[in-house]
């Protein structure tokens, strides 16, 4: 993937649930490929996903490394943390409405 010509897939993209997930996975791409551009693989909100699983960023970047398809990502990182339905929902509807909150510059409790 060319992030130097194309962008990344929405926030709002998910794969197994998980919003942010496929973003983060073209970001980490780009990199291993040297064509992120502009766009951080190992910062960022791309960290939310890191925790989400409790890996690093280089375990992360391995991880894709290792996969070809998203599928495979994910099957990987629930090798490391299995989450459940509940936490899937909670870190993707809850981390993005607090980016909605901000962007809206709304002053409300996404909890």
């Amino acid at each position: 993937m060319d992030l130097r010509t194309i962008r990344p897939r929405s926030p709002y993209a998910t794969v197994g649930g998980i919003r942010f997930l496929p973003r983060t996975i073209d970001k980490m791409r780009a990199h291993l490929s040297g064509t992120a551009g502009d766009y951080l693989a190992h910062t960022g909100a791309s960290r939310a996903v890191f925790r989400l699983f409790g890996v690093s960023a280089g375990t992360f970047e391995e991880i894709v490394k290792a996969n070809q398809t998203d599928e495979e990502i994910l099957v990987a990182l629930m090798g490391v943390k299995k989450l459940n339905p509940a936490e899937i929902d909670r870190f993707s509807n809850g981390l993005f409405m607090r980016v909605a909150c901000w962007w809206l510059r709304n002053d409300c409790d996404p909890s």
